[in-house]
């Protein structure tokens, strides 16, 4: 199911998932977007661990999104 984003007219977001927790982003505006929960999932794990299980820094969750 398509979602569009909140921002910008006729274009939808596309699904990233990265280690279990889905991240939505606009490829248009750079817009990243969570759902329900989603944003406390990220922020626990961020406390809980600090880096993912490869050892990369958590910052690293959204590096599926190509931002220029």
């Amino acid at each position: 199911m398509s979602i569009p984003c909140p921002r910008c007219d006729g274009v939808n977001l596309l699904p990233c998932d990265r280690d279990g927790l889905e991240i939505d982003f606009c490829p248009k505006c750079d817009g990243v977007w969570f759902d329900r929960g989603e944003l406390d999932k990220l922020i626990g794990r961020v406390v809980r661990e600090g880096l993912r299980p490869d050892g990369q820094p958590v910052a690293a969750l959204l590096d599926c999104l190509e931002v220029d």
